[in-house]
């Protein structure tokens, strides 16, 4: 970064830098690019699993070849397999762990079928081409499932577990539940003087003399306990 001509790093100094970056990135704007962002961050999944799609197409997840590269430090292989480099491709796509979990979800295997695609290739083709048109939930699908599979990586590191392809697919048929349509809550309106019930799925400020209550459940099956919060 910039700094003052005696070397000191200044606030001065580093708004200066951030101007010139922003300054930078308008002369190469990519108008495709940007809708690709747009409908990845629209996804109707959880926030964390569209910021590691991000990451994978930016090429900042940590594995263990990114941190060698950056950092030099970590292992040079893949704590699942320990026979190749531990790259992003290599976590998501190529080990014969994350290929039998890609099994469980439709349409994959025709995503994958050219080996040498790149990681943010792959992901970008997800909302380029006519794979979308196999499940209105497709690429969801396809993030949750990415999701699943590097969950399943930092488990192996971090806590020391052998990796379990049945276990993973499960987690992904439950955040599938979960996520895609299921996100697109129906909020109801009750109008205090009619007592006229309506539905939508988008929230808008309540018309006067109305009034607005969000509210939250949860529910077990075995036991029938439920309970609810305003």
């Amino acid at each position: 970064m910039d700094s003052h001509k005696n070397g000191n790093f200044t606030v001065k100094s580093g708004y200066r830098k951030l101007v010139n970056i922003k300054t930078n990135a308008a002369a190469f704007y990519d108008p495709e690019l940007a809708t690709i962002w747009k409908h990845l961050w629209s996804l109707d999944t959880l926030p964390r699993i569209k910021t590691f799609l991000w990451k994978c197409v930016n090429d900042i997840v940590p594995s263990s070849e990114r941190m060698n590269r950056v950092m030099h430090s970590g292992s040079d292989y893949w704590s699942m397999c320990h026979q190749v480099e531990e790259t992003t491709k290599h976590i998501i796509w190529d080990c014969p762990f994350a290929r039998a979990v890609w099994t469980s979800i439709p349409g994959a295997r025709r995503s994958m079928e050219n080996s040498d695609t790149s990681v943010d290739t792959r992901i970008i083709s997800w909302f380029t081409n006519d794979f979308t048109k196999l499940d209105a939930v497709w690429i969801v699908k396809m993030a949750n499932a990415t999701w699943e599979i590097w969950k399943e990586r930092c488990g192996c590191v971090f806590d020391g577990k052998k990796p379990n392809d049945i276990e993973v697919i499960r987690n992904i048929q439950h955040i599938n539940n979960m996520t895609g349509s299921s996100m697109k809550r129906t909020h109801r309106i009750v109008h205090i003087n009619s007592s006229v019930y309506t539905t939508q799925n988008k929230w808008i400020p309540p018309a006067i003399s109305t009034y607005s209550m969000c509210c939250d459940a949860s529910f077990k099956v075995f036991s029938s306990i439920n309970h609810t919060g305003i």
